[in-house]
């Protein structure tokens, strides 16, 4: 029999979640249209009508939301309770009235964050997954100025508007990009943009970029190819440039020479820093703590 093979719980995954035809259904299990159609009346699923069969994810439960099939959607697939109601035609508030009737635990605030952002994304998270040159430049620019939260909240900030424009572009950032000043005149305005995404945090943990990153960020194993970029990027997010350094000698008098510099808490990544800029150019500056504000300094 088909319900051997057929549970009610897969019937729904592929009827009402991929929104799968009984014919396409009746070919993957070498049975008629008829025998998935017997199923589902079994089942208590209710069959598209002709408007909504050309629409995926349309169905709509005549007798109301079952605790079987809630529980399918909310806890195993882990929709949103708004994914739910656009599902079944009704209101995020009868969803959530479902979930306490049938006893389902409501997520969290956290947790509601992650699932939300799992599927409604305002990054490209495909632009993450391949190591290119843009993508090494940003994660120097997100291992310096950036920041990851423990669920997934990812935050970029920075000076350069240019900059920060040309990133949002890059990652499909589709959020408003905000803008931030102190009211110190000493300080620059600040760009920032943050989204929360599981998927994306988890693919910057692979290049050393955790949550309370600041004195614990290693330096990450990088292809020759993309380390530059990495380094741009670092640079950009730590690093500055005096034009002028005042150098006193006792012939010559005072002769001015310029002095770039890239600052971390962390040794190891300032250390990895200087190993590759070192064997880049043939040089062996030195890395000096200040240790006012314990912070690593390669200049």
């Amino acid at each position: 029999m088909l319900s051997d093979k057929l549970s009610k719980v897969k019937l729904i995954d592929l009827y009402v979640v991929q929104g799968l035809s009984t014919i396409k259904i009746a070919k993957m299990y070498n049975v008629t249209k008829g025998t998935v159609l017997n199923l589902m009346k079994l089942y208590d699923i209710p069959r598209r009508n002709e408007k909504e069969s050309h629409y995926k994810y349309s169905v709509k439960y005549s007798h109301g939301v079952t605790k079987e099939v809630l529980e399918f959607l909310y806890v195993n697939l882990e929709w949103s309770i708004q994914m739910i109601a656009n599902i079944f035609k009704i209101s995020y508030i009868t969803v959530n009235k479902y979930l306490k009737e049938f006893e389902i635990p409501i997520r969290d605030i956290s947790a509601a964050n992650k699932v939300r952002y799992k599927y409604d994304c305002n990054v490209n998270i495909d632009f993450f997954k391949t190591l290119t040159p843009d993508l090494a430049y940003i994660l120097g620019l997100i291992a310096t100025d950036g920041s990851v939260g423990d669920n997934g909240e990812i935050a970029l900030g920075l000076i350069d508007e240019d900059v920060i424009n040309w990133v949002a572009k890059k990652i499909g950032y589709t959020r408003k990009i905000h803008r931030f000043h102190d009211g110190n005149k000493n300080h620059n305005t600040r760009y920032m943009i943050h989204f929360t995404n599981q998927d994306v945090a988890d693919a910057l943990r692979k290049y050393e970029i955790v949550p309370r990153k600041t004195n614990i960020i290693k330096f990450p194993s990088l292809p020759d190819n993309v380390i530059r970029d990495y380094i741009r990027g670092v640079f950009d997010g730590d690093g500055t440039i005096n034009p002028c350094v005042k150098l006193r000698k006792k012939k010559e008098g005072v002769t001015c020479n310029p002095e770039v510099n890239i600052v971390s808490a962390s040794l190891h990544f300032i250390e990895g820093i200087k190993k590759v800029i070192d064997s880049a150019l043939d040089i062996d500056y030195k890395i000096t703590l200040n240790r006012r504000d314990n912070l690593y300094y390669y200049r």
